[in-house]
């Protein structure tokens, strides 16, 4: 649905998914904050890291909550807060 919106010049919401500490070192400097943190495997994150969707407000806040996701071998997705009502 992104891909057909940029298509026709429609914009859509930053979303990076990160499956490497390499991909998300090539995040910094890309995404807006805030920003929300969504590991692939929601309920096994709040198991191993005690956190799973996560509203970000900064690089350090992104950087440390990212890793500890990588670093039990669950990639992540990172999407731009638009915001409004829900």
């Amino acid at each position: 649905l992104y891909r057909q919106a940029t298509a026709a010049g429609v914009r859509t919401p930053g979303m990076w998914h990160v499956r490497n500490h390499e991909d998300l070192v090539a995040l910094d400097g890309q995404v807006a904050f805030p920003c929300i943190l969504k590991p692939s495997l929601g309920h096994v994150a709040k198991e191993l890291v005690g956190v799973g969707t996560v509203r970000v407000e900064s690089d350090d806040h992104l950087f440390t909550h990212a890793r500890a996701l990588l670093d039990h071998d669950l990639d992540l997705v990172v999407t731009e807060l638009v915001p409004g009502p829900e």
